[in-house]
């Protein structure tokens, strides 16, 4: 997480131009220095209990098979997975659960820092996709693969607010009732 953050921040700085809203230095340090309590409460402090659960899926787990299954894990975990997010962020935005998952969209300005700046049972919904191919017992390494894609997907190409990609997420941001996934 930190990583894609730190390289949503470069672009920010350096590359401003990139992003459909561009954005200030002094906008930067006080859009970060608003969001840092939450986001950081969720991905050091909340997340913990996921990925414990994610470790221990692996007690006793052989990983003794074919580079056939990993590419069918490969390929399931990517089917499952971009249909998982777009499934909970439709049900994020259902009458039940739009109040907390209003919280992540009190930022008008995209940034890909804020990506979890969300209220902690919405952060729960999200910790779920990341770690679904756990939950299956595939392979940690798919399940590697896929946390290192999905965060770059969701904190890169969706948050970082950028010219060529980041039209479908801003509008959602937008508008709220469009573009639940990829």
């Amino acid at each position: 997480y930190y990583t894609y953050s730190t390289i949503g921040l470069i672009i920010d700085i350096f590359a401003s131009e990139n992003r459909i809203n561009t954005i200030n230095i002094f906008s930067i340090k006080h859009k970060y220095m608003e969001v840092s309590e939450l986001v950081n409460t969720n991905v050091i402090i909340k997340s913990i209990p996921f990925f414990m659960v994610a470790e221990l899926m692996y007690i006793n787990y052989n990983e003794n098979i074919s580079y056939m299954m990993y590419l069918v894990q490969y390929i399931i975990t990517l089917i499952i997975g971009l249909n998982l997010e777009y499934l909970i962020h439709r049900l994020k935005h259902t009458n039940c659960l739009y109040k907390y998952h209003s919280k992540h969209h009190e930022q008008k300005l995209l940034f890909g820092y804020m990506t979890y700046y969300e209220h902690p049972y919405d952060f729960c919904l999200s910790m779920l996709l990341i770690i679904f191919p756990a939950l299956l017992r595939f392979s940690p390494l798919i399940t590697n693969i896929w946390i290192l894609l999905y965060l770059y997907k969701t904190i890169i190409l969706d948050h970082c607010n950028l010219l060529v990609m980041g039209n479908h997420y801003n509008l959602h941001h937008e508008i709220k009732k469009y573009n639940y996934g990829f």
